[in-house]
């Protein structure tokens, strides 16, 4: 079927590529998806039926996959301001299979782009919880703080450092 694709990471041993795609599930709504680098059939990670996952990024141990679970926040990227239908939370899902999900952050406001540090142990993504648009960090406990502390404007399109030192973004 055809859907719209959207390329959202890499497995850490290079031999699998994560997208998101609409092209299985109902209403539009995305599903993560995984084929192999050397091409195939691509195979369905998260698809829940009238839900939107999308921006599916293993973890460096690729034990579980971070990913934003109820927004469309992505999608509707060039929306400025808080709106109920880009508000989505990061989730974790285990890669094992098992759909087994533990959600890392709330879903009172848009949570984007998550980034995983080297460790394992700490995910950056953008939110504009507490009213702006900033870049944030959650460990797997759920333990979440501003990195940021823009008053105003966008951050769109974060993307970390493979030694994860650095986050590039779009500003404005």
């Amino acid at each position: 079927a055809d859907g719209r694709d959207e390329l959202s990471g890499w497995s850490h041993d290079g031999k699998w590529i994560y997208f998101s795609s609409s092209r299985d599930n109902v209403g539009g709504f995305n599903g993560v998806y995984r084929v192999r680098v050397a091409g195939g059939t691509p195979m369905p990670v998260s698809l829940e039926t009238y839900r939107n996952e999308e921006q599916g990024v293993p973890s460096p141990d690729d034990r579980s996959i971070a990913l934003v679970g109820g927004g469309m926040g992505a999608f509707q990227w060039w929306r400025h301001g808080s709106a109920h239908i880009d508000h989505g939370a990061i989730w974790l899902l285990k890669n094992d299979g098992s759909h087994a999900y533990a959600r890392l952050t709330p879903d009172d406001a848009r949570a984007d782009w998550p980034m995983w540090a080297p460790d394992g142990g700490t995910l950056y993504y953008m939110s504009d919880r507490g009213g702006h648009e900033n870049l944030w960090r959650t460990t797997r406990d759920g333990d979440a703080q501003a990195v940021t502390a823009f008053a105003g404007g966008r951050v769109l399109w974060p993307s970390i450092a493979a030694d994860g030192r650095t986050i590039a973004f779009s500003r404005d």
